[in-house]
């Protein structure tokens, strides 16, 4: 409840979970706890939570980068602390995804948890904008509820190829990358799956979070 969070306060500290220089490694695991730490903020507003990322070779030693008077987000590198803030980039041309002067994307795009409710919403994006092949990933593959979505998506042009996965299993999505490899024009990966209808992070148990994080993170590490 909120009246046992309104003054708590709580420090995430991150190694290498945020990329604050072009190039720099992402650790899949860190950017979670991230996501993670920010779905918690926004379901217990009256909590302090800050969420700091460090630079893996400088974490010893460490201290106060938490501190009351942190950003809610930021990482330090070299003693300097970067923010997340949105720059004004040049205008673009965008176009609604069924005009016909918009260019193809062509090629296979895979969707992990592609029959779900993200999943199957970027992948009728991707069979708007001209896509070719879809490679949908799903735990439970064509017995999961929402896999009469694919029908819509042929329809619209792309050849949907449904494919049983639980990304948790290393072996599970070799497998998967192989298929959606095998034409030799794979150009897009977005990693969609999860737990759909779970509860807000702070009320639940140990065993619920884990089986919550699991797709995410052990999925992420594995497509990485």
């Amino acid at each position: 409840s909120t009246d046992t969070t309104r003054h708590a306060r709580i420090a995430v500290v991150t190694a290498g979970a945020q990329a604050v220089a072009a190039g720099d490694p992402v650790s899949p695991v860190g950017a979670a706890l991230w996501g993670a730490a920010r779905s918690i903020a926004a379901e217990h507003p009256n909590l302090d939570l800050r969420v700091v990322d460090l630079d893996p070779s400088s974490v010893v030693g460490a201290t106060g980068v938490g501190s009351s008077g942190a950003p809610p987000r930021s990482a330090v590198r070299d003693g300097r602390r970067s923010v997340p803030y949105l720059r004004p980039i040049a205008s673009i041309d965008v176009r609604p995804s069924g005009d016909e002067s918009s260019p193809r994307l062509g090629g296979t795009h895979l969707v992990t948890g592609g029959l779900g409710a993200v999943g199957s919403a970027i992948a009728q994006q991707f069979a708007r904008r001209g896509a070719n092949r879809l490679v949908l990933a799903s735990r439970q593959g064509a017995r999961h509820p929402g896999a009469e979505r694919a029908r819509e998506l042929a329809r619209l042009g792309a050849t949907v190829e449904i494919v049983e996965c639980d990304v948790v299993e290393a072996a599970d999505v070799v497998a998967l990358v192989d298929v959606a490899a095998r034409d030799g024009d794979l150009r897009t990966v977005v990693h969609a799956a999860g737990v759909e209808g779970a509860g807000p992070a702070l009320l639940s148990g140990r065993d619920d979070l884990r089986a919550i994080l699991a797709p995410k993170v052990a999925g992420a590490t594995n497509l990485a």
